[in-house]
């Protein structure tokens, strides 16, 4: 049997499970149906050995690839902490809850309580930030990795497919020419059918791998990007008016204590004053008696 591949200039990629010869043949431009039938051939059913080999080097490229497939998105996925932005969540919403109950706001201890309770949050918030976005690096690799996964499967698919065409249309002259004992080709051809069909299977799960990939990286994106910074814009503004509130409430006390100090000062001065004219009114008294006397 010739190993000598057909390069098509289209690659055979059908998305159908059933492979339709006839159908994939005239998707074909002239120059590629004249290398497929010149390889379909030149195939060897007439030797057991050569049957056994026809395309079985494929497939065990395609097993091959797949192992390392494997241990590559292992590899990677066991280096995620898949919990970070629980963590981080979990942080946010014990420092929001505080500023939700709001009484203290308006306490005397309100700024000091936010201000401490911020800096036993802060370094938790950060740390889970860079856990985050250490794992929004790793899912990016791991990306990269399905990408280049779905690459090399599409080769292997277009392989395949091309494999089981030619085989195919070699099945069908031989039967034309009513040559008999062709069990063995048969069920090669179905043993490629059958890995193609899990290049296909493949080929669809890691679209969904992918898209899922896209849509974690691009919430971590958001939970760094938009989510972190509302929050912080958040804590600085319950700091701020915690402030005022505490900065307003200082004022109050001290225009309470400054009244009540120039209340009890007018008090004490007009006692005085009252005192004074009782003395005066008093003397005044005295000397008219005296001179009525006289």
């Amino acid at each position: 049997m010739t190993h000598d591949f057909p390069q098509l200039q289209a690659p055979i990629l059908l998305e159908s499970g059933v492979f339709d010869a006839g159908a994939a043949l005239a998707a074909l431009d002239a120059g590629d149906r004249a290398l497929v039938r010149d390889f379909a051939g030149r195939i060897d059913v007439a030797e057991p050995s050569s049957i056994a080999v026809y395309g079985a080097a494929e497939q065990g490229a395609m097993e091959t690839w797949l192992d390392v497939a494997i241990k590559t998105v292992a590899d990677e996925g066991a280096k995620r902490d898949v919990r970070g932005v629980d963590r981080m969540l979990a942080s946010l919403r014990g420092f929001d809850r505080l500023c939700g109950a709001r009484p203290f706001l308006f306490g005397r201890t309100g700024f000091a309580r936010l201000r401490r309770e911020y800096a036993r949050l802060e370094p938790a918030v950060e740390t889970n930030a860079v856990a985050l976005l250490d794992q929004s690096i790793g899912l990016r690799r791991v990306s990269k990795v399905l990408e280049r996964m779905d690459t090399e499967n599409r080769a292997h698919l277009a392989r395949l497919s091309t494999y089981l065409l030619c085989g195919q249309v070699r099945l069908q002259e031989l039967r034309a020419s009513g040559a008999g004992q062709l069990l063995s080709f048969e069920r090669r051809l179905h043993d490629i059918a059958l890995t193609r069909q899990v290049a296909l299977q493949t080929k669809a799960q890691l679209m969904l791998l992918l898209d899922g990939n896209g849509r974690m990286i691009d919430t971590m994106e958001r939970a760094l990007g938009h989510t972190l910074p509302l929050w912080k814009s958040q804590v600085l503004v319950a700091l701020g008016l915690s402030a005022q509130a505490e900065a307003q409430a200082q004022v109050k006390r001290t225009r309470r204590v400054l009244l009540r100090q120039s209340n009890d000062g007018l008090l004490k001065a007009m006692a005085e004053v009252q005192k004074q004219l009782r003395v005066t009114s008093y003397e005044l008294q005295v000397t008219r008696r005296t001179e009525v006397r006289r």
